[in-house]
């Protein structure tokens, strides 16, 4: 680059960006001397194809590498990127290299600094100077910042996507002055084409980044909702079994003659129901935060006799008999135990609901397991109420969706969801005339199928 003082005829202050696309091609041949030209050619492609390749997360730091080359290169002072920080038009120096032993930029740069060129960059426009000199009397602040803060020469170029302005890029000489060849002027206004689609990159990545912690944020949120519902339904039962056998505890120990052997079997009753409410509490949020569950061979037999003594109080106090059809000889499930067990007590408790308000009709509950299919075993709750609309069966399993005016929507939710994690299948089945059956079926235990 030629350091000698510019005279009038090539010192400009290059207006709209458009025609820097459309530059003389001969002139810029003329004006590159000693290979210059070439090896800024040679430059600019190597930057074109990093910035093909270069990761978004990697843009900041391939931009400040290379302002620094371009400047190294083009023998200048001072480069620096700067992106708007507000809309009145003040800016930030965002990458900023400047040779040993010179003057920085201010990091951040207020309109009222530098108000004529801001509004010529906001406005789309280049501002190219070989002195200070050259800017016109209405730059006068402008020409007193830089010559506090340098440079002498400089050319500063809007960074635009479309026709919006995302930042300002500017080269400097601050040691003396200096001539802008057409060719230089082409050749940065590409850099600037290259840099600020690169911001546009950075930002988008960013944005999309922004966007995915809102939704994991709004996801978690939902999710903490659906655990504080199913806490709830699912600690109603045994929270209510607790309650019912304190009560009977005192009732037995206020009499004249405390029935202590009564007393110690509700007692023994509580604590197990204590022991459940804390595996529940323990296997609902390990349903919701996804961990690994140690799962287990079930005798489903087993399990739908110790159910039953779970479900027989409130079985009695809504006057609804229960029946339990259980074969010995079924294979056993691979599945988490107390997981089963709440879908089994959520599909009975529904069941009990549906026949509460039956009045003198038949007020029945069955629960069978069987086996239909070698590869899996079947457990079913029918029920004798009133059945469900054919509108309500898709949406059955939904969330927060309920036919019964105090639900909570969560337990066939819940239910869905533990049957489908051990690679089982939940459905419903209403029946002509009265009563409903939900009915899972899931994978035997290879290892226990035996047994």
């Amino acid at each position: 680059m030629s350091s000698s003082r510019p005279n009038s005829k090539n010192s400009r202050i290059l207006k709209k960006t458009a025609p820097l696309r459309s530059l003389n091609v001969a002139r810029i041949s003329r004006s590159a001397s000693s290979g210059q030209g070439s090896r800024f050619e040679s430059l600019l492609g190597s930057l074109s194809a990093a910035f093909a390749r270069v990761a978004s997360d990697e843009i900041n730091h391939e931009i400040g590498r290379w302002l620094k080359e371009i400047v190294v290169e083009l023998g200048l002072d001072r480069t620096n990127l700067a992106e708007w920080l507000t809309e009145k038009g003040d800016f930030r120096n965002t990458f900023q290299w400047v040779r040993p032993g010179l003057p920085r930029a201010p990091m951040v740069l207020v309109q009222a600094h530098l108000p004529w060129i801001t509004q010529r960059i906001r406005a789309g426009e280049s501002v190219i100077f070989s002195s200070l000199g050259e800017l016109p009397a209405e730059a006068r602040r402008d020409k007193r910042f830089a010559r506090k803060y340098g440079p002498k020469s400089s050319a500063l170029f809007p960074l635009m996507i479309g026709e919006k302005v995302v930042a300002a890029m500017a080269f400097g000489s601050l040691t003396r002055e200096c001539d802008w060849p057409e060719w230089q002027i082409s050749r940065l206004r590409l850099v600037g084409d290259i840099f600020a689609n690169a911001l546009a990159r950075r930002d988008q990545a960013l944005e999309m980044r922004r966007l995915r912690e809102e939704v994991a944020h709004g996801s978690r949120v939902v999710m903490l909702g659906h655990l504080a519902a199913a806490l709830a339904h699912e600690l109603n039962q045994p929270l209510a079994a607790i309650l019912s056998n304190a009560q009977a505890s005192t009732r037995l120990l206020s009499g004249p003659v405390p029935d202590l052997d009564e007393t110690h079997g509700a007692l023994r009753d509580i604590v197990q129901d204590c022991q459940r409410a804390g595996d529940v509490i323990r296997r609902v949020r390990s349903l919701f935060l996804k961990e690994n569950r140690p799962l287990s061979a079930v005798d489903l037999t087993e399990l739908l006799r110790e159910t039953s003594r779970l479900l027989r109080a409130d079985a009695l106090v809504r006057r609804v008999p229960l029946v339990v059809e259980a074969p010995a000889e079924l294979p056993k499930v691979r599945a988490d135990r107390v997981q089963l067990q709440q879908v089994i007590i959520n599909l009975a408790i529904n069941a009990f609901d549906a026949v509460a308000g039956n009045g003198v009709a038949p007020r029945d509950v069955v629960i069978r397991a069987f086996q239909e299919r070698p590869e899996s075993v079947n457990v079913s709750v029918r029920d004798s109420g009133s059945g469900i609309m054919k509108r309500n069966l898709t949406r059955l399993f939904d969330p927060f969706f309920s036919t019964k005016p105090n639900g909570t929507g969560i337990g066939l939710a819940i239910s869905k969801s533990i049957v489908e994690s051990h690679g089982g299948r939940l459905w419903a089945t209403p029946h002509r005339g009265r009563g409903t059956t939900l009915e899972f079926s899931i994978p035997v235990d290879p290892r226990g199928a035996q047994a």
